[in-house]
This record gives C-alpha cells, structure tokens and sequence, in this order.
C-alpha cells in the first residue's frame, strides 16, 4: 500500500500525469523517511538535550491537542531494530532518518558530545546496512537544541551559519564512512 501511495505521489508531482508510464524504471529505487523527533521518542534520556520541540509542547497549558508530545512517539530509539526489519521487508531500498541535533549535541555545540546519542545512529545505520539498504541521513529536521534558542541562536542569526557547519562537520567525521547520502535539511521543498 506504502509503494502505491508513494508512486502516486512521485506520478502527479513530477507531472507524470501526462505522460503515459506503464511501469517503474529498472534504476528506480523507492525508500521511506521518518523525522527523529517523531519516531524516537526517549526524549530527555541517554543525554539527550532538550529541544525547541521539547520545549514547546511541555508548556502548560500545552498548545498542542491532548496535550499529545513526541515523548515516547514510536519508541524507535528502543525499537530501531524492528523498525529497520519492517522497512526492509516492505521491500524498500534506502531509509531516510533525521539525526536529532541535542541528542548527540545536548547544547547544539561542539564542545558538549554526548556519546550514547553517536552510539544510537552508529547502531541504527549498522543496522540500515546489514539489510544492504542504503543510509540517507538527514542532518537536520526541525529539531534545534533549547539552548541554541536560548542563546539566540537561530535561523534568523548570522552566528547560526558557523554553527550549523561545526555541526555538520561533526556529523560527517564521526558518520561519513557509513553513509552515502546527506541531506542538510528537511522541509524547505
């Protein structure tokens, strides 16, 4: 059901509607995304510095419905295995993951590492291989460090762009040899 919807929307967002395609290309791979603040959950354990979305959704009163958070989400930092498995046997070729910034960067700066956060994503793209999927891993997927903001420094903060590199260096120095594909951001598009 998943590869439908996908295909569907590949069909009409790329104005395929035109064009009269009966079947997928050989060199087509299909892959699934997930956004760590949404799947994780372990919120503040392990080290894991909180984020803005941390933040905003333990206001009281919440502004969110329910007052649901991303506390526990899927549990995917305990379930990863499982998650990985059901993504392979759905037959896709690449898993696309965000990299939650304060849970190996508690405070969004170099200078404060959190190792059990490393471990997880080394374990997790180890785990992404051994089904010979490919690692895509998105570097950034709107989960900016409390502290960052605390400090003002944001998207809208010059000091920003020196940060944001310092990070994504770290990212690729402790990560690059297990991955092929890096994607800054995610949500712009």
């Amino acid at each position: 059901m998943i590869k439908i919807f996908i295909f569907i929307l590949l069909y009409f967002r790329f104005g395929y509607a035109d064009v009269h395609v009966k079947k997928i290309p050989k060199n087509f791979i299909f892959g699934l995304g997930t956004s760590s603040y949404q799947i994780e959950g372990a919120w503040n354990t392990n080290g894991k510095g909180p984020s803005i979305w941390d933040e905003f959704v333990h206001r009281v009163p919440s502004p969110i419905k329910n007052n649901d958070t991303g506390d526990i989400a899927c549990d995917s930092y305990y379930r990863y295995k499982e998650d990985v498995l059901n993504v392979y046997n759905a037959g896709f070729q690449f898993y696309r993951f965000s990299i939650s910034w304060p849970r190996i960067l508690p405070t969004g700066y170099t200078n404060n590492i959190n190792e059990e956060g490393i471990i997880y994503y080394k374990k997790l793209i180890q785990e992404i291989l051994r089904y010979n999927m490919t690692a895509v891993v998105t570097i950034y997927h709107w989960e900016l460090p409390q502290q960052l903001y605390k400090d003002g420094v944001d998207w809208t903060n010059p000091k920003f762009v020196d940060i944001f590199v310092d990070y994504t260096r770290f990212i690729v120095s402790r990560y690059f040899k297990s991955i092929l594909t890096l994607a800054c951001e995610n949500g712009f598009a």
